[in-house]
């Protein structure tokens, strides 16, 4: 996240907080918004949009963690909750893990929250891509996430404020 500030002609200094998914939403075509919303796994709710998020600070503070041995990093769903955040902020928290079936160098993420105490979002849904490095451990190569918007009638996935 960046900030700018300025000074508005009363002499006060003003801060505007210039959100970095609005960039890098501005930057997605149509198709891309398309191939993102197939690849976030949802056929049972409508996905209207999806944010890619930025992966390159987690994977700096992994490479960090993994060169002063942590054992987290060689775990991929300890690697997607350090990503997402431990804790709980609905009900529930579910977790899947998908590898392939023969090797252990890449895993699918998935981490799906719901039950959140608001009247309009309901939930949130991550989505990692990981690989692991030659040293065992994993960073990220592409991350999803949208929020479950609900309302009476109305319940989709959606990365733009929900009605």
């Amino acid at each position: 996240m960046s900030y700018l500030g300025f000074r508005n002609p009363h002499g006060s200094l003003l801060i505007v907080m210039l959100v970095a998914w609005l960039v890098s939403s501005a930057h997605t075509t149509s198709a891309d918004q398309a191939e993102n919303i197939k690849d976030f796994g949802v056929s049972d709710i409508q996905v209207r949009s999806v944010q890619t998020l930025a992966v390159a600070d987690c994977n700096a503070r992994l490479q960090q963690a993994a060169a002063n041995r942590e054992a987290w990093t060689r775990e991929a769903i300890l690697v997607a909750l350090h990503f997402v955040g431990p804790e709980l902020r609905g009900h529930t928290k579910v977790i899947e893990v998908k590898t392939p079936p023969e090797r252990r160098d890449s895993a699918t993420v998935t981490v799906t929250e719901s039950g959140y105490p608001d009247d309009a979002v309901a939930g949130a849904r991550w989505r990692l891509w990981l690989a692991r490095d030659a040293t065992g451990g994993w960073h990220i190569n592409r991350a999803l996430w949208a929020q479950l918007c609900a309302r009476p009638g109305q319940t989709f996935y959606s990365a733009t404020p929900c009605p």
